[in-house]
């Protein structure tokens, strides 16, 4: 069923959307389906167009100010989609300057409905502008908050490590199963519901509640004997089985009333 915008957000009857990857394409697509004209997505050298309400960038960071050039006067408001760089990169014609960072992740092909529900970063260089963002992740059906620039390396920082990084690390295990001699098809299907029954429990409980294991348990035999497994099958892995100890070590640790 498509996506619509929630009832109590206003529809901004026009938007440009710049860049055609995982993103563009999703939140052109949402946005469509939440009832605004698209246009786009859009290449990264301006295509001239009748005047739009807003243009959100959706190009990689090192892009963001070309681009925003590129694109200046076409809108009165004109946002990147980026978690880190600040609004500053957004150096052009507006009357305001907005960020709009859903908390997701895209792999193509994705429905409008990924967007619903999910947290959003939003700034804005003005009242209006910030208020554009807002209205956006409203039609989106995403909850806003505010970030400031000071804080976005910080915060996207914490997305990466909780999205980016676990795929790492998933990726680490599937190696050193494979060094186990398990095939590969076999290490990630039988890791997969081990990952899901983890991520489950971490979202109902907490990292500290939710963690199990040899480390969780005080067993240095295990851990120690892992260890040696690790080196034998995956040595340039052992600097990071050995920092995740620590930090598993510290996690174990810390009180409840931590969390």
């Amino acid at each position: 069923m498509p996506a619509r915008a929630r009832a109590d957000a206003t529809v901004l009857e026009s938007v440009g959307v710049v860049g055609n990857g995982r993103l563009g394409t999703a939140l052109a697509r949402a946005l469509r389906a939440a009832g605004t004209r698209v246009v786009g997505p859009l290449g990264r050298s301006a295509e001239r167009n009748a005047p739009l309400d807003a243009i959100v960038l959706c190009v990689p960071d090192a892009q963001i100010a070309r681009a925003a050039a590129a694109y200046a006067g076409m809108a009165p408001f004109i946002g990147h989609t980026s978690g880190a760089t600040p609004l500053t990169a957004l150096d052009a014609s507006a009357e305001g300057l907005f960020g709009l960072h859903p908390l997701q992740t895209f792999v193509g092909g994705d429905a409008p409905e990924r967007f619903d529900g999910v947290a959003c970063a939003i700034a804005g260089s003005t009242t209006e502008a910030l208020g554009t963002a807002r209205r956006l992740a409203g039609m989106l059906g995403m909850q806003a908050f505010e970030i400031s620039d000071a804080n976005r390396a910080a915060y996207h920082a914490a997305a990466c490590i909780a999205s980016n990084f676990l795929m790492t690390l998933e990726d680490a295990a599937e190696q050193i199963a494979r060094g186990a001699g398990i095939d590969a098809t076999t290490a990630h299907d039988m890791l997969v519901p081990l990952v899901e029954a983890s991520v489950e429990n971490w979202a109902a409980h907490g990292p500290r509640s939710a963690l199990t294991g040899p480390v969780a348990r005080g067993d240095q035999g295990t851990v120690a004997r892992q260890r040696v497994a690790v080196g034998q099958v995956a040595p340039e892995l052992l600097a990071l089985f050995d920092v995740l100890v620590e930090r598993t070590q510290a996690l174990a640790g810390r009180p409840e009333a931590a969390e």
